[in-house]
């Protein structure tokens, strides 16, 4: 069964760009998947330049990498990636927390995004709880009202959305993944800025990848 449709447009790395990003996170193209400009190309029905840029910006946005003589393979991240990234998440999202808490239209615009996540949790689709997860955290940065920061958290946008896609398979039901949003919710609401940046770390670090991770490092450090 082939991957992409055939893309008719004058706007064709787009198209492309679109495509092959939505495949990735979809899961239709798995970490570590091969990326063939003219494979793609073929499916699409395109010529493989559109194909080329378009993997260029999906390079730039860290959802594929570039090996040489050998082509783009889609990003795997390692548990210390994800940690990393979770990471930085956690400082660009804590900062953002500060001012949004402020803000009185946070809680509102982040109760009706959970309110769609709780929707398309029932109806089982992942990959929409996944783009309404990443939503939801965009929101949080987007309310502090600081466009410095939103620009770096976005710059880092593509890759969030892959490693909660990859963490959202750890969770024994996407109801988890949703319900662990709503601490957060709720502290914003009632403007407790404690207990909303200890929400946002729990909720950031809840999936089993980031409690094995953290054992492992126990025990080599036990070991030393």
């Amino acid at each position: 069964m082939a991957t992409f449709s055939s893309v008719q447009s004058s706007s064709l790395v787009e198209k492309a760009h679109r495509a092959i990003h939505q495949a990735i996170l979809n899961g239709d193209l798995k970490p570590g998947s091969q990326l063939l400009e003219a494979a793609v190309a073929r499916e699409m029905g395109i010529s493989r330049g559109p194909v080329r840029e378009a993997l260029r910006l999906l390079e730039r946005g860290g959802l594929v990498v570039h090996q040489p003589n050998k082509g783009y393979r889609v990003a795997r991240f390692t548990p210390d990636d994800l940690i990393v990234l979770a990471s930085i998440r956690l400082a660009l999202e804590s900062l953002a927390l500060h001012r949004a808490i402020e803000n009185p239209g946070t809680g509102p615009r982040l109760r009706a995004v959970l309110g769609e996540m709780m929707k398309a949790q029932k109806k089982g689709d992942r990959a929409r709880v996944v783009g309404l997860d990443r939503q939801f955290h965009e929101a949080v940065v987007d309310m502090s009202g600081q466009a410095r920061l939103l620009a770096v958290w976005l710059s880092l946008r593509d890759q969030i959305e892959l490693a909660v896609a990859e963490v959202s398979h750890t969770y024994a039901s996407m109801s988890g993944r949703t319900a662990s949003h709503v601490p957060l919710v709720e502290a914003i609401e009632q403007v407790d800025l404690n207990t909303a940046l200890e929400a946002l770390e729990a909720h950031i670090f809840d999936a089993a990848v980031y409690r094995e991770a953290a054992g492992l490092r126990k025990k080599e450090i036990a070991h030393r």
